[in-house]
């Protein structure tokens, strides 16, 4: 295993446990909001990303191609991770935006409603989680693939709400 190797399962070790650190602290806080279910959502995205990275590579150093199916599927899981990571940081952007606007405990029909539409583009991109578990003849969705393109577009877009939404939420904070 190369240095490269090693340090790549360091870091998503160490993101792992301190996405654990993170979720753990912000599930023992009392009162709950509905800003602080969708920061655990945006947790539970980032803990996927990086324990399915870990396994992934722990199962292919530890035991080679006898663990491959077993690692492909936490490569998945990994994936999936990814692939709902800029909603979910768009969904606790919007429900920030929305607490502050309010500052109701409680979730409206129109919030939620605003907040599962940011999560439809995740629907599109699933196939691209869904395709690092299947072993025979799996797609390409590599860096220059269409959906792959067009995850990036999302991404960037995502980006850009959010830097938007902060925006408006530093002209609350000024008023």
């Amino acid at each position: 295993m190369s240095l490269y190797d090693i340090i790549t399962l360091l870091g998503f070790g160490f993101g792992s446990a301190l996405t654990i650190i993170l979720l753990s602290l912000s599930l023992q806080k009392k009162s709950k909001r509905y800003d602080d279910y969708a920061f655990g959502v945006v947790l539970i995205a980032v803990l996927l990303w990086n324990a399915g990275n870990f396994l992934s590579l722990l199962l292919n150093w530890l035991f080679g191609s006898v663990a491959e199916p077993i690692s492909l599927g936490m490569l998945g899981l990994g994936y999936f991770g990814l692939v709902a990571m800029p909603s979910s940081t768009l969904h606790v952007h919007l429900a920030i935006y929305f607490r502050s606007l309010h500052q109701e405990k409680r979730l409206t029909r129109k919030n939620a409603a605003i907040f599962a539409s940011s999560y439809l583009p995740l629907a599109l991109f699933l196939p691209i989680a869904a395709s690092a578990i299947r072993l025979e003849n799996p797609p390409s969705y590599g860096i220059g693939s269409e959906l792959a393109q067009l995850f990036s577009v999302w991404v960037l877009l995502a980006i850009f709400m959010s830097i938007l939404i902060s925006e408006r939420l530093l002209k609350n904070l000024r008023t």
